[in-house]
């Protein structure tokens, strides 16, 4: 599990450098690498356990604020990593990899609030996988629409044997 999530970094690296390095010599694209993953698991190591600490220190009156934290500090890792010339996603990832190995309060609070929020996301996904986008943008019209048209049409298409 651990390489294959580290894998999926590591192709989305390569892909945004691939796609930033017009014009750049190669020995300038791989220094651009290693400095994006220096700093990208340097501010995720960090973060993460500023995040535990910061977890298991807090006192928070409400429990159910302790999640929306966490959530916001998966963005602010993110934020400052990007800030510094580094790869966010390899930061929030290994931040993500520390908290979860790590003893932190309200621990079964946090575990639910972000399996609901994943749920959420993916049928969001789910959803909009197959929309077409129209000509004018998303923003001229009802995205939730566009898929459910999208959807009728894509099984209505189909010829009645099938």
């Amino acid at each position: 599990l651990l390489s294959r999530g580290l894998g999926d970094v590591y192709k989305r690296q390569v892909l945004i450098q691939f796609i930033q390095s017009a014009g750049m010599g190669v020995g300038a694209i791989v220094g651009s690498f290693v400095i994006q993953f220096m700093v990208g698991a340097g501010a995720g190591y960090v973060l993460g356990k500023l995040a535990i600490r910061m977890l298991n220190k807090l006192n928070i009156d409400n429990q159910a604020l302790y999640p929306i934290l966490l959530l916001a500090f998966v963005f602010f890792t993110f934020s400052i990593t990007d800030l510094l010339k580094g790869n966010g996603y390899l930061a929030v990832y290994i931040a993500g990899i520390m908290v979860g190995n790590n003893k932190i309060m309200h621990r079964k609070d946090i575990y639910t609030f972000m399996d609901g929020l994943t749920w959420l996301f993916q049928i969001i996904m789910f959803l909009l996988s197959d929309s077409d986008p129209p000509k004018g943008g998303l923003s001229d019209s009802f995205p939730m629409y566009r898929c459910s048209v999208s959807h009728f049409t894509r099984i209505h298409k189909r010829p009645n044997f099938v």
